[in-house]
C-alpha cells in the first residue's frame, strides 16, 4: 500500500487504481497522508559509494571523449587505486561501475599499476587508471554494437513493430566481416533477424549505406514472413 501512496503525486491514476483494488480505507489514495520514512533504513555508506561511482563514470566518459573512444565500445579495463576504505566503497557497486562505464574488467589496488599506456585521473579520495587498448575481441564487440544500432534505426525508419522479424543482408569489408562473425547470433537476437548474411549485393525493402568508424557498410532489411 505504501507504494501506491508514494506513487500518487507522479502517477495519480495508476496509484488510484492500485489503491482501490488493494482495499484502501479512504475514498481516494489522494486523501491519505504521505508515508513516513524510516531513518533506520538510510545507509550513508551506500550513498557515499554511489556518489563515488557517479564521479568515476563521469570521469571515464570525459576521458573517452578526449581519446575519441566511442561509448558503445567497451573499455578493456579500469583500475581503482586508493586506500582500503576507498577501494571497498567503490567495490560495493563494482558491477554498476562496469555496466555504466561499459567496462570489461574493474580492478582494485592500493598502489598505482605499473602497466604503461594507462590514462590516470583523480576522483577525490583515489585515482582511476583507464586502459584504452582496443583488442581484437573489443573491436569485434564494438562493431557488433555499431551494426545493431544501425539496424535498429532502420527498423524504426520502416516503422516496424517490436515483434516483427526481419531478414538482414550486409555488405562489409572482409576484415570487418571476420571481426563480427562470432557475434552474428547475438546481433540477430538483438534486432530480431531470422536470417543475417554477408553478401556483395545486399537487397531488401530498405537498403542503406553507413559509415562506421571510417568503414562503409551497406545494410539491407526485409520483413520476414
Amino acid at each position: 500500500m505504501s507504494t501506491a501512496l508514494t506513487l500518487a503525486p507522479v502517477c495519480p491514476h495508476i496509484a488510484e487504481e492500485v489503491y482501490l483494488h488493494m482495499g484502501g480505507g479512504l475514498d481516494s489514495v489522494h486523501m491519505e497522508d504521505w508515508p513516513s520514512w524510516d531513518e533506520g533504513l538510510i545507509r550513508d555508506d551506500l550513498e557515499y559509494s554511489m556518489k563515488l561511482i557517479q564521479d568515476i563514470v563521469e570521469i571515464i566518459a570525459a576521458e573517452r571523449q578526449k581519446m575519441g573512444s566511442k561509448l558503445r565500445w567497451p573499455l578493456k579495463s579500469v583500475t581503482i587505486c586508493g586506500d582500503e576504505t576507498t577501494v571497498d566503497s567503490v567495490g560495493v557497486f563494482g558491477a554498476v561501475l562496469a555496466q555504466q562505464g561499459n567496462i570489461k574488467s574493474v580492478e582494485y589496488t592500493g598502489e598505482a599499476p605499473g602497466k604503461k599506456g594507462l590514462v590516470a585521473v583523480s576522483f577525490g579520495p583515489g585515482d582511476v587508471f583507464v586502459d584504452f587498448e582496443v583488442t581484437p575481441e573489443i573491436e569485434s564487440e564494438g562493431y557488433a554494437r555499431e551494426l545493431i544500432r544501425r539496424i535498429q534505426q532502420m527498423r524504426k525508419d520502416m516503422k516496424l513493430d517490436v515483434e516483427d522479424y526481419i531478414n538482414c543482408e550486409i555488405k562489409a569489408e572482409e576484415d570487418l566481416e571476420r571481426s563480427v562473425s562470432t557475434w552474428k547470433e547475438h546481433i540477430s537476437g538483438e534486432v530480431r533477424s531470422k536470417k543475417l548474411i554477408f553478401t556483395d549485393n545486399p537487397g531488401g525493402e530498405s537498403v542503406k549505406a553507413w559509415d562506421v568508424s571510417g568503414k562503409e557498410i551497406v545494410i539491407g532489411i526485409s520483413i520476414s514472413v
